[in-house]
């Protein structure tokens, strides 16, 4: 296992973990923790190369078909968050990070997209829910409006900073009348909208 790998001399073991993060975009895989990171193992697979140039000094990393493997041998550069560059295609799978105090936590994987998405809301027609899913490749201030045929605003969804990452979101129009309305989508410079009618 990762734990026994982990060696140390002694050396100031920094903070106790007990949550961690591994976040992968189209460039890096990022593992992030609340704690001093010592190492971490992932579950991959895909086509990609990894460049271990930003790992802090005194690590190692190995990379087969289906783990990467990563940790410190002397102790001395810990860290809460560690980015590694890749090239190609990587999905992560499952994955651990690890302290020198023998904490072992499961990972949360999340992937960060390279452009702005946003679903068709379903189900289109609807009573009284409708809902979507969008994801942003930044943090941004993103802001969902619904308004009725009129132009009138008849409901803000959400409006707020978010960070970059997959989100859904709904709209309970049970207090409208039937009829058509446009939600409203703006995060950032990107803006669309959509026509979705209501049906009672």
């Amino acid at each position: 296992a990762i734990v026994n790998i982990i060696l140390t001399d002694g050396v100031g073991k920094g903070e106790s973990i007990n949550d961690g993060t591994g976040i992968v975009n189209s460039e890096n895989v990022i593992i992030k923790s609340n704690g001093s990171i010592a190492g971490f193992e992932l579950d991959v697979n895909g086509d990609f190369t990894l460049n271990n140039a930003q790992l802090p000094s005194g690590w190692n990393l190995y990379q087969s078909d289906l783990k990467v493997l990563a940790f410190t041998i002397d102790g001395k550069q810990l860290s809460n968050e560690i980015t590694i560059p890749y090239t190609g295609t990587i999905h992560v799978q499952s994955g651990i990070v690890t302290d020198l105090y023998s904490s072992v936590v499961y990972t949360e994987t999340m992937v960060i997209p390279d452009t702005y998405v946003v679903s068709a809301l379903y189900p289109n027609p609807f009573n009284p829910v409708t809902q979507f899913e969008y994801a942003i490749p930044e943090d941004v201030n993103v802001k969902i409006t619904v308004y009725d045929a009129s132009g009138s605003k008849v409901a803000d969804i959400h409006n707020g900073v978010q960070n970059a990452g997959n989100y859904s979101a709904s709209w309970n129009a049970g207090n409208q009348p039937s009829g058509i309305y446009f939600v409203r989508f703006i995060a950032g410079e990107f803006t669309t909208s959509e026509k979705v009618m209501l049906l009672k």
